[in-house]
C-alpha cells in the first residue's frame, strides 16, 4: 500500500460522503422537495453550493491518488476546498432557523442533519491535512 496515495484515496470517499449527506434529505424526509429545496436556500449561500464543493474536492483527490495532477497540489486545493466548503456549510448552518428545521419533517434525525453535513466537509478540511503531511509538505 502506498501510504501517500492513502490519504487522498480516503479523501475522495470523504468529500463523495459529504455530498451524499447533503442529498440524504431528499431521499429519507417525508417532506415534499419544496420543503427542501427552501431548507438549503438559507444564508450566503444555499447548501448545494456545499454539494458543489464537495464534488469537485472529490475530483481534486482522485486526481492527485491517480497521479494525474501534482500530488503536493492535489493536496494543497484538496485543503483549500475542504476549508471552503467547512465555512460555507457552517455559515448555511447557523442561517437555518430551527423552527423552520421542525416544520418541514417531525423525524428525529433531520434536526442534526445540517451539524452532520458541517462534520463531514471538516473531515473533508482532515484528509487534506492528512495528505499534505503524508507528501511532507509541512
Amino acid at each position: 500500500m502506498d501510504w501517500q496515495r492513502l490519504p487522498a484515496t480516503v479523501g475522495t470517499v470523504v468529500s463523495l460522503l459529504a455530498a451524499i449527506v447533503l442529498l440524504v434529505p431528499y431521499a429519507l424526509a417525508d417532506a415534499g422537495a419544496s420543503s427542501i429545496a427552501t431548507y438549503y436556500d438559507f444564508g450566503l449561500v444555499g447548501g448545494l453550493t456545499v454539494m458543489i464543493i464537495a464534488l469537485v474536492a472529490a475530483v481534486v483527490f482522485a486526481s492527485g491518488q491517480r497521479g494525474r495532477s501534482d500530488p503536493a497540489t492535489a493536496a494543497g486545493a484538496g485543503l483549500g476546498l475542504g476549508f471552503v466548503a467547512t465555512m460555507l456549510a457552517l455559515s448555511w448552518a447557523l442561517a437555518v432557523p430551527t423552527d423552520v428545521v421542525l416544520r418541514i419533517t417531525a423525524e428525529e434525525w433531520f434536526e442534526f442533519h445540517r451539524w452532520a453535513v458541517v462534520g463531514s466537509t471538516a473531515a473533508m478540511v482532515l484528509c487534506g491535512v492528512w495528505y499534505a503531511y503524508a507528501l511532507r509538505l509541512f
